[in-house]
C-alpha cells in the first residue's frame, strides 16, 4: 500500500460498518472464479480493499482515489484481475485457493460496507468408466436368475457422487436393482431365459461438473457386442451359504472390484 493507504484504511475502520451475508462462489480447477460486488443504492465507492481471509488475512487488490492496484505480495499475484465493476477475478484457481474473501467498500462520505465471499473449488472429473461383472454359474446350471454388477468410476481429487439412470428395460419386464458402495456399484437380477435389452447410464458429478457414460446390455447375461463382461468370483457353491452371508461376501468382493477399477485394473489383469 502507498503511504496514504494505511491512514485511509484506519479512518474507514472508525466509520459505521455494514456487514452482509456471505456469498458463495464456485470454481473449477484450471478455470476462473469471479467475485461480483453488489454496492447498495446511492453508495458511491471511493476506495475498496480486496482481501483473502484464509489461512491468514492478506490484501489481494486495492483501489485508492480511482487507482486500482494488484498487490504483488499476495499469493494470488499473477492470477488476479480487477474489472471496472469492482469484480475480482482469479484465474486459474486450484484446490488450495478455497476459503473466504472479502471486500471493504468505502464511500465518499466515509461510510463502509464489507461483503464476504466463500470460494469452493472442485476438481475436474474424468469420463466415467463402466465395467460389467456377471456372477459365475454353477456347474449344473440350475440358477433361474443371473446377477449382474455394474461398477462406475471417475477420477477426481474431490468427492464424486454417482447416480444411475435408465433402470428399466426397453423390452420385457423391469428388472430389480440395488445400489451398493455409495452408488458406485449397481446390482441387478436378470432372467437368463429372457431376451432382455437394458440401457444404463452412470453420471459422475460434483457441484459444478457432470460427466456421463452409457452401457447397453442385451440378451440377459449373454456377452453383448462391444462390451466386456468380467466373471464375478462366486464365494459359495449352491446350497452351502445362507443368503445374508452370500450377499455379504459378494458385497465385499464388489468393494474390491471398485478399488481395482479405481487403479485402472481391467478384467484381464486378474
Amino acid at each position: 500500500l502507498s503511504g496514504a493507504a494505511p491512514q485511509i484504511l484506519e479512518d474507514a475502520l472508525l466509520s459505521p460498518l455494514v456487514l452482509l451475508f456471505i456469498r458463495l462462489v464456485l470454481g473449477v480447477v484450471g478455470s476462473s472464479a469471479l467475485f461480483k460486488v453488489a454496492p447498495p443504492p446511492n453508495f458511491h465507492i471511493r476506495e475498496f480493499f480486496w482481501s483473502s481471509l484464509q489461512p491468514s488475512e492478506e490484501l489481494v487488490a486495492t483501489s485508492l482515489k480511482g487507482s486500482p492496484e494488484i498487490q504483488y505480495r499476495s499469493r494470488f499475484y499473477g492470477r488476479t484481475r480487477l474489472h471496472d465493476n469492482f469484480t475480482l477475478e482469479i484465474n486459474p484457481v486450484d484446490l488450495e485457493d478455497a476459503g473466504k474473501f472479502s471486500i471493504l467498500l468505502v464511500d465518499t462520505t466515509g461510510h463502509m460496507q464489507k461483503q464476504t465471499f466463500e470460494l469452493k473449488v472442485y476438481d475436474t472429473i474424468s469420463n466415467p468408466v463402466i465395467q460389467v461383472f456377471t456372477e459365475a454359474k454353477d456347474l449344473n446350471g440350475s440358477f433361474e436368475t443371473c446377477l449382474v454388477f455394474l461398477t462406475c468410476h471417475a477420477a477426481s481429487r474431490t468427492n464424486v457422487t454417482y447416480e444411475w439412470a435408465g433402470l428399466g428395460g426397453k423390452t420385457g419386464p423391469r428388472p430389480k436393482h440395488w445400489l451398493m458402495e455409495a452408488g458406485q456399484v449397481l446390482r441387478t437380477k436378470l432372467d437368463p431365459k429372457e431376451a432382455l435389452q437394458v440401457t444404463y447410464t452412470c453420471t459422475a458429478s460434483n457441484a459444478v461438473v457432470h460427466k456421463s457414460a452409457t452401457v447397453e446390455l442385451r440378451d440377459s447375461c449373454q456377452q453383448p457386442s462391444g462390451i466386456e463382461f468380467c466373471p464375478l468370483l462366486r464365494p459359495c457353491s449352491a446350497g452351502r451359504c445362507s443368503g445374508h452371508v452370500r450377499d455379504a461376501v459378494i458385497q465385499w468382493h464388489l468393494a474390491s472390484l471398485v478399488r481395482r477399477s479405481q487403479k485402472g485394473i481391467t478384467c484381464h489383469d486378474r
